[in-house]
């Protein structure tokens, strides 16, 4: 696995670009092309056979992440291939997505032809990679992106204009590796000693590590940080117990849980997560017609994903390249109406970013949140 983990890793430092697929393609190949996850590896380098299933489901997760993910396209859902309708009177939009769960209402209302039913043309791009996506956003080659609040506040206090216009809904655990004795949360304030804890400063991860274990009563002062940038090697690390604990996004828990590894808090203890979707101040003054119509079609994909989550399943496993075995196991969370983020959660990610030295001119909130998109009428 180390060597094929590695490659990978390599392969994110090197943006790749290409053509990216309609409606019709996207639907076509979830509802029928077979899984593109390799067999899983057996056991090797002294991991266990259960481990090593493991580390075959996020290899197949790794391999199978696509980049540029969909296109809008011009024609209705469900016509015809070369049944051109009318061209949309809206201008287009361009969003980042990152491979996580608070992307799918996205995706739905993409795969559904919402956003052409409002008369729009939404181009979703895919990134493994935070640092692509965040200069995706400062070149202005995408409208806008899910994100989250330390990334936007960090932003805006950098001077770089966007603003967050409403919440999203992320899951995610703190898990222990299936080679620690920490298996639930009791266990994990008697430890006696430090707890490292592969996590990323300045984020979202550690920020909700944080928040999650005060907000079940854990001790937040036996995190010993191990700063993993790459997601991969955390998870290969956290395999192999190099480290004792991780925070992880789903549905990357279900592999190490599937390995013996034990969830010890998750954020649905927390009111609200400090993920988002955010535009940039151009596209926020150049579309404000073509933002009110893409929140539109997208309360109506979570109104689809509220009614009945698993119809979605294909369409979520394959668009955002999730590991098919985890079509079983993924855990969604509960998708609301778009809102802003509550002046408490702001606040709360405010004081976290100034107890970590990481502000020196904290933003208000009328500078980072445009309320005027998502608020009732």
């Amino acid at each position: 696995m180390g060597n094929n983990l590695s490659k990978f890793i390599h392969d994110l430092r090197v943006p790749r670009f290409s053509p990216a697929p309609d409606v019709e393609r996207l639907k076509g190949s979830c509802a029928g092309s077979p899984s593109r996850v390799p067999p899983a590896p057996g056991a090797a380098g002294g991991i266990s056979s259960g481990i090593g299933r493991a580390a075959g489901l996020l290899l197949g997760f790794l391999l199978a992440l696509p980049l540029p993910l969909v296109g809008g396209s011009a024609r209705e859902a469900g016509s015809p291939p070369g049944e051109e309708q009318q061209a949309p009177a809206l201008k287009s939009l361009t969003l980042g997505l990152m491979p996580a769960v608070n992307s799918i209402p996205l995706l739905v209302a993409q795969h559904l032809g919402y956003f052409q039913e409002e008369g729009l043309r939404v181009t979703l791009e895919l990134f493994t990679n935070q640092m692509y996506r965040e200069t995706a956003l400062q070149t202005e080659t995408i409208d806008g992106s899910v994100s989250d609040l330390i990334n936007a506040i960090s932003a805006v206090q950098q001077g770089f204009p966007l603003s967050v216009t409403s919440t999203t809904q992320g899951r995610f655990a703190l898990v222990t590796s299936p080679a620690s004795d920490i298996t639930t949360l009791e266990e994990w304030n008697a430890h006696p000693g430090p707890i490292d804890t592969g996590l990323l400063e300045q984020s979202i991860i550690y920020y909700v590590t944080e928040a999650m274990l005060s907000q079940s009563g854990g001790n937040t002062q036996t995190i010993n940080l191990v700063s993993v940038l790459q997601m991969p090697l955390r998870i290969e690390m956290l395999l192999a117990g190099k480290l004792q604990a991780a925070c992880l996004p789903e549905p990357l828990t279900r592999i190490v849980t599937a390995a013996g590894g034990h969830i010890i808090t998750e954020t649905t203890v927390l009111d609200q997560t400090p993920g988002v979707l955010l535009f940039t101040q151009r596209a926020i003054q150049e579309k404000p017609a073509e933002i009110h119509a893409f929140y539109r079609a997208y309360n109506r994909a979570v109104q689809a994903l509220t009614e009945n989550p698993q119809a979605y399943t294909d369409i979520i496993i394959q668009g955002l390249g999730f590991p098919a075995p985890t079509r079983e196991s993924i855990q969604l969370p509960d998708f609301t109406q778009a809102l802003p983020p509550s002046p408490e959660t702001y606040q709360s990610v405010l004081d976290w970013m100034q107890s970590k030295g990481l502000l020196t001119d904290p933003p208000v909130y009328s500078q980072v949140i445009d309320t005027r998109f998502v608020q009732e009428d």
